[in-house]
């Protein structure tokens, strides 16, 4: 489930037990939450590794990225609208009628979207091979064979990781938190098992099985969820709770739908270029992404709560202060991972992935790829904040001009930037596309709040901008300096001189921040953890 779901549901549930018994609870359940995040992380990422020695940038490779798109945003596209509208809607049921009457309609609710999903599913299996066709034209016939394939192995999948976000999403509310996160860690780690044990036998079908076999996995939450949502289903039809879902989601899905056409466009594109262009674009997006992953989503999901306690309060100082400590708690973190990926990304990706089929003609085309999707970090976090920001405000209509301006600016330079810088001018046109977003969200806040809300953020900007170049040349320097010292021979010495340039260039960065008043270092830390407990702490959030 993603994290707007996650924080969601925490929001929600209310809590009986006396506060310094919460703040210790919640503190326990944030970090083992933490610790097994990283760990599915870097499941997923080493799945990565696995493929990238396996296959390397191949056609068979590009087959299954393929493949995989529609499905992966298929389920990008239920986990939010889902997060974003079945359990608002199941807690008022449980204020208004009872937990035991709320599970009854939730459950008829639930049978009616698996059904109708499973449908969409059987056809896209059906269809399977014109879908390839269409996805990824410029794959070669044997390609799109393999494609066509892989897709119908991962697409019964999806229904199942649907019913799976759901029972996650109920677990988190039920305060079960640690289950949902240990399924998704076990998911991660059957798609990689699979990997290893059956690529030499079965090629890429290997990784479309182990994602298939880590979502059925998924289902088995149902049998953690509390006795009375296993009761035996009523079997009357309920079409006021069908009803009321389609209102609250159904402004939602149009915007969520486009916003998620953008993998789908760059697959298109990327299977227009050589062989190896798709492969190359995703094993830079998942280093790019995992900094995202790891710096941005807990940061705004700790914040979410007093975002959405003081939008429902209309208290519109309390607002703003909680959405500039988000803005300025992801940028203090995202900068230093930015340098230090931009400088050392050739290290970095020979680190990750030169090995087997990986060579080091990959390693260079990927570590351009990455230099250029790191331009968009910034972006990608501030657009998640203000997609935050808004919901809070209980605002929908921006999710529908967010897809809209996506399909508009990938019109407009996708193609153009492809045919000129290749797969880098993809992974352009993505920085172009979240700046955009950035712009139209923070426009559309401006207009509910009445004023320029990003004026303060200004002096901010330009103080930490100024340390992070002086962190950026200090960890240029001691990369130099390594590299003549000592060759990059060995993956040790290569760890060393990472983490090492890494350390000084960071102490650097928050020296200089010191000393340039930024005195938001020290304090972000401390209001990120009232922000978290504070939120544990709410009965009802903001949306009652």
């Amino acid at each position: 489930m993603n994290s707007v779901s996650q924080t969601t549901t925490a929001v929600l549930q209310e809590t009986r037990t006396p506060a310094a018994s919460v703040s210790a609870r919640a503190t326990i359940s944030f970090l083992i939450l933490v610790l097994l995040g990283v760990l599915s992380k870097g499941v997923g990422l080493l799945r990565e590794m696995v493929l990238a020695a396996q296959f390397g940038a191949s056609g068979a490779m590009d087959a299954y990225l393929a493949a995989q798109t529609l499905p992966s945003a298929a389920q990008r596209v239920f986990d939010e609208l889902l997060g974003a509208s079945l359990l608002p809607l199941f807690a008022g049921w449980c204020l208004a009628a009872g937990e035991i009457s709320a599970w009854k309609q939730l459950k008829r609710l639930v049978r009616s979207i698996l059904f109708w999903s499973s449908l969409l599913i059987a056809a896209g299996m059906l269809l399977a091979g014109p879908l390839v066709r269409v996805l990824a034209p410029g794959l070669g016939e044997e390609e799109k064979t393999i494609a066509a394939r892989a897709l119908a192995i991962l697409l019964p999948g999806v229904a199942c990781a649907v019913a799976g976000s759901i029972f996650a999403a109920l677990l988190s509310y039920h305060r079960r938190f640690v289950c949902a996160a240990l399924f998704a860690l076990a998911g991660n780690a059957l798609a990689l098992v699979s990997i290893l044990v059956f690529a030499k036998r079965i090629g890429v079908y290997s990784a479309a099985a182990g994602v298939t076999a880590g979502a059925l996995l998924l289902l088995l939450q149902w049998f953690f969820l509390p006795a009375e949502s296993r009761a035996t289903p009523t079997a009357q039809t309920d079409t006021a709770a069908r009803g009321e879902f389609l209102r609250l989601a159904g402004p939602l899905a149009a915007g969520i739908v486009l916003f998620n056409l953008a993998p789908l466009i760059q697959n298109f594109l990327a299977s227009l270029l050589p062989e190896g262009s798709i492969a190359l674009l995703n094993y830079a997006f998942k280093v790019n992404w995992l900094a995202y992953l790891v710096l941005v989503v807990p940061i705004t999901t700790m914040v979410f709560p007093r975002l959405a306690d003081a939008g429902a309060a209309r208290d519109t100082e309390k607002f703003l202060g909680a959405l500039h400590l988000a803005l300025k708690a992801t940028w203090l973190a995202l900068l230093p991972a930015m340098i230090f990926l931009s400088i050392a990304a050739p290290a970095v990706i020979a680190l990750l992935y030169e090995r087997g089929s990986f060579t080091t003609v990959h390693t260079a085309g990927t570590a351009a790829i990455l230099r250029v999707f790191l331009l968009g970090l910034p972006g990608a976090s501030a657009t998640l904040i203000l997609f935050y920001a808004l919901y809070a405000l209980k605002e929908t209509t921006a999710r529908v001009s967010a897809g809209a301006l996506v399909v508009v600016v990938y019109a407009l330079f996708g193609w153009i930037l492809t045919r000129q810088f290749g797969v880098r001018g993809i992974a352009l046109t993505l920085v172009i596309n979240f700046t955009a977003l950035t712009v139209l969200l923070s426009a559309s806040l401006r207009r509910i709040l009445g004023h320029a809300w990003w004026k303060p953020l200004l002096p901010f900007l330009l103080r930490s901008g100024l340390a992070g170049g002086l962190a950026a040349l200090v960890f240029y320097v001691l990369g130099l300096a390594g590299a003549r010292l000592l060759p990059l021979t060995t993956p040790a010495w290569t760890v060393c001189w990472l983490m090492t340039s890494f350390a000084a260039s960071t102490a650097v960065f928050v020296c200089t921040c010191a000393a340039l008043g930024i005195s938001e270092m020290t304090m972000l830390l401390q209001e990120c953890k009232r922000a978290f407990l504070s939120g544990a702490k709410s009965p009802a959030g903001g949306f009652q």
